[in-house]
């Protein structure tokens, strides 16, 4: 078992060195409610080849969900382009606490809520926490991945048949003390910053509170650098005005001052007929 994860660490190791992928997830949220989400995935095709990420039956159930598929090419990468509009994000708002998965997209439903909502009469306050995981970020269908780790699994037990109770016991401490040797002089920083994963926000007005990684234009521009391993927690919390609400309230307001107005007009206009009449009399 050591010898095959040793493997899989080397290659998970050279991987993100490489700077192979590329995730950038961008929410632009409007002051009308409106949101534009969009999301591009890319492989670099000198290490995984030229096939497309995503299959017709995936662009299909991506389709369903309400997303705009489009291929999507940048120098040795290539991949997809995943782009959705959404009109009011109450329609993707609930009141309970939520938690969405941001690279989850094959699971979700069309109606999977993506915010929770505090609603007032005014003003409307909205709770966003995403998750990601660099191993969920695949949009390629579950099917592949189990067979990759029935291969996987098919492997360890041939050499496990293989190898004698003494082999075995070598075999253990070496592969333990390469792969700590490994482990120690391999800094996950640099991967990190080898690799395109990334998620922005941009809001029409300044987040009431934020875990972003950095901010600017007075907390409107909101951005994180995405784990390269492990899985990485995103909060951001923000208000908009229920416009409708606002220019209702504003045309009863006005509508009653006009009638004041108006009742006082009327008032001082009998008066002065009322004077004018005692005067010639």
């Amino acid at each position: 078992m050591k010898k095959v994860k040793s493997l899989l660490l080397l290659f998970m190791f050279s991987f993100l060195l490489t700077g192979c992928i590329k995730f950038n997830a961008n929410m632009d949220i409007k002051k009308d409610k409106s949101m534009d989400f969009s999301i591009i995935y890319a492989m670099d095709t000198s290490i995984f080849g030229d096939a497309d990420i995503v299959d017709k039956d995936s662009k299909s159930e991506l389709e369903k969900q309400g997303y705009k598929v489009e291929n999507y090419t940048e120098d040795k990468l290539k991949g997809v382009k995943l782009t959705r509009s959404i009109k009011n994000i109450d329609e993707v708002s609930k009141k309970d606490a939520t938690e969405y998965s941001l690279s989850g997209i094959m699971q979700e439903e069309k109606d999977t809520p993506i915010f929770q909502v505090k609603k007032g009469i005014f003003k409307n306050t909205y709770i966003a926490k995403f998750d990601f995981s660099q191993e969920d970020s695949s949009v390629t269908s579950d099917d592949e991945e189990y067979e990759s780790d029935t291969e996987d699994e098919q492997d360890y037990n041939i050499d496990e048949q293989e190898t004698t109770d003494e082999d075995t016991d070598i075999e253990w401490n070496y592969e333990e003390n390469d792969e700590e040797d490994f482990s120690d002089s391999f800094d996950f920083s640099d991967s990190a910053a080898n690799m395109d994963l990334s998620f922005n926000v941009k809001l029409p007005y300044s987040a009431k509170s934020n875990n972003a990684t950095k901010t600017s234009n007075d907390n409107k521009d909101l951005s994180w650098t995405l784990a390269a391993t492990g899985s990485s927690t995103i909060e951001f919390e923000f208000a908009l005005y229920n416009m409708t609400n606002i220019y209702i309230t504003v045309g009863i307001v006005l509508a009653v001052i006009v009638v004041i107005v108006a009742i006082i007009v009327c008032m001082k206009k009998k008066n002065k007929t009322q004077i004018t009449e005692v005067k010639e009399v």
